[in-house]
């Protein structure tokens, strides 16, 4: 179990009565004050707290929960107490408590009332995701044009098998969405798994975050973790960017899509896993095995169930009006305003427009929305398209030199120049350089690895 008891009681000796009956289950923290609660809760991760409603601190337990609720909502409260009068029965109930039990309570007794305690938090947790991912799952496909049409189809397909399905397509397409839409046609009501690979620390820390660890794995593993494959139980894990992630971790992938199992560091204890996994990439990964930069066995695996194509946002022209739909239907929705209505010369000049991605057309439509005040999005409320200078400090960009061979060889030299330009001018600041280029810090860390730029010490 991750995480911590707390059990929060002034007497010592009861304290101590208390751990040595819990020691065999489960990992005990002890508090015998206010500050001392309110310490631990915010070092560790408290599972569940064992609470004394009489403190000889000055402070009572009532106090203790409300900071320990406000510290982590999902903490499981159990009053331990000989208080046994209706006044403070009634205050605990306003609290939303868990259990309220005697002091003179049996040690199974006790650790029955821990796991009921539990199992409503884990409740109360998969509800919050189940939530979260209703909402995100109001996300559903536009299929107008008959590029997404296949996307639709091959989507209902992916829906009907537990093989892995790999999307690919570039950034800004709408990949998140298609995951979401497979896991909501076939695993409607079970918990969605979302794994940002560009964003995972490196070492050991990235491991646990998707594998789990033991206390006492690495360094600062002071409890035990469950890692993103246990979390999607039964349900989808998403490996968002699968290409970002480096090699000897992209190794580990192999028994979990082969065997159904994972290894908590440091790899003593397996635990079965039962979800689908899903993976995004904007990249070749052919081009990448041959870079030595993919593992074949792992594309081959993850090649060998399904791969979804989702094409960039100039081949879905017949889907934008769908998308202006749903995206003001959303936002209104969000922000708790009236939709505005949509003009012809709003819808016109979108559908006019050459947009870089779904992201950027979203953005914009968003940006229209907020300063619209008439209640009908005209078209002069789009922001204006960004026009790249060809002059000045950018000529150099488009030297003679810098245009010789196929088109994705230029295009992928000036990526490069471009981000060592932003990284140069932001001193080694990524998070300056990615706002000047108008992209996520992942996706520069993405393109900092593809041309191996080596970024100045922001120091």
């Amino acid at each position: 179990m991750p995480g911590y008891i707390l059990i929060v009681e002034d007497e010592r000796g009861t304290a101590e009565d208390l751990r040595r009956f819990l020691a065999p289950d489960f990992e005990c923290l002890i508090a015998h004050s206010e500050p001392e609660a309110v310490a631990h809760a915010e070092k560790h991760e408290i599972v569940a707290a064992l609470v004394d409603l009489h403190l000889g601190d000055r402070s009572d337990g009532f106090s203790v929960i409300k900071r320990l609720r406000r510290i982590d909502p999902r903490t499981a409260v159990i009053i331990v107490t000989g208080d046994s009068s209706e006044e403070s029965f009634e205050r605990a109930r306003k609290l939303d408590v868990e259990d309220y039990i005697p002091k003179s309570i049996g040690s199974g007794e006790l650790k029955r009332a821990i796991r009921r305690s539990l199992l409503l938090r884990n409740i109360a947790e998969r509800a919050l995701r189940l939530a979260e991912n209703d909402a995100a799952d109001a996300n559903l496909l536009v299929a107008v044009s008959t590029a997404m049409r296949q996307v639709e189809a091959d989507v209902e397909r992916a829906a009907r098998h537990r093989a892995p399905v790999l999307i690919a397509g570039p950034v800004g397409a709408g990949k998140m969405i298609v995951a979401r839409q497979i896991h909501a046609l076939s695993r409607p009501g079970r918990p969605f798994e979302r794994v940002h690979c560009a964003t995972l620390d490196t070492g050991d820390l990235a491991d646990s975050q998707i594998f789990g660890s033991e206390p006492g794995a690495f360094t600062g593993a002071t409890g035990r973790s469950i890692g993103a494959f246990e979390r999607a139980d039964d349900g989808t894990l998403l490996l968002d960017d699968i290409d970002c992630l480096p090699l000897r971790v992209q190794a580990k992938l192999l028994q979990p899509l082969e065997e159904r199992i994972v290894r908590r560091l440091p790899g003593t204890v397996e635990v079965p896993v039962r979800c689908r996994i899903i993976a995004t990439t904007n990249k070749d990964l052919d081009a990448l095995v041959k870079q030595g930069l993919f593992r074949a066995d792992l594309l081959s695996r993850l090649d060998g169930g399904q791969t979804i194509r989702v094409p960039g946002i100039a081949l879905r022209k017949d889907d934008l009006a769908g998308l202006i739909d749903m995206t003001v239907a959303r936002e209104a929705r969000d922000s708790g305003r009236p939709a505005p209505a949509l003009s012809d010369g709003f819808v016109q000049a979108i559908v006019a427009r050459a947009w870089k991605d779904m992201r950027e057309l979203r953005n914009a439509i968003i940006y229209a929305i907020g300063v619209c005040d008439e209640g009908i999005l005209q078209s002069d409320h789009l922001p204006r398209p960004r026009s790249p200078s060809v002059s000045g400090e950018g000529a150099e960009a488009f030297a003679p030199e810098l245009l010789d061979g196929e088109l994705e060889t230029i295009v992928n030299r000036a990526k490069a120049l471009a981000v060592r330009r932003a990284l140069d001018d932001a001193k080694g600041d990524k998070k300056a350089a990615a706002d000047k280029l108008g992209i996520s810090v992942q996706w520069l860390n993405a393109l900092v690895r593809e041309h191996a730029i080596s970024p100045p010490d922001p120091h």
